[in-house]
């Protein structure tokens, strides 16, 4: 085989046999694959549940399957689902959404903070200047109760 292969269309090219991924496997830098129109996909659906997990599980570097891209966690997710069923991909799915969530928190109190700093930098600033006293209410930039 040619290790150097990315990108493999064979679709409708009346391939039956699901051993097919044997060789599929062997290719490390396999990147697009095109396999649709093919007894084997159905085959390979059949016998291990899901077509797609189980190319996305069996061929880590995917980026293209059969007409649709393979998204952010979908490997993630296939992985899980080879090694523990819909159960460990549901667990999966939603550590990845409470990760999502963590971060998506994470960057609104940083920004938050990134906001007040500034604020209070350029109320400094204003002080210095002579633009601005304490003394002066809240909306202004001043500590002064309204």
């Amino acid at each position: 085989l040619c290790p150097s292969i990315n990108v493999l269309d064979l679709s409708h090219n009346r391939i039956e046999d699901p051993k097919v991924m044997s060789v599929l496997k062997a290719l490390p830098n396999l990147k697009v694959m095109y396999l649709m129109g093919n007894a084997a996909t159905e085959r390979i659906a059949h016998v291990w549940g899901s077509y797609r997990k189980h190319m996305l599980a069996s061929l880590p570097g995917l980026t293209y399957l059969d007409e649709r891209p393979v998204h952010k966690n979908e490997h993630r997710f296939s992985n899980a689902w080879a090694q523990g069923g819909f159960s460990a991909e549901r667990h999966e799915r939603v550590q990845a959404h409470q990760e999502t969530q963590d971060a998506s928190g994470n960057t609104q109190n940083d920004l938050r903070a990134r906001v007040a700093q500034r604020r209070e930098e350029i109320r400094k600033k204003r002080l210095e200047m002579g633009m601005l006293q304490d003394s002066e209410p809240a909306w202004l930039g001043g500590r002064a109760a309204l």
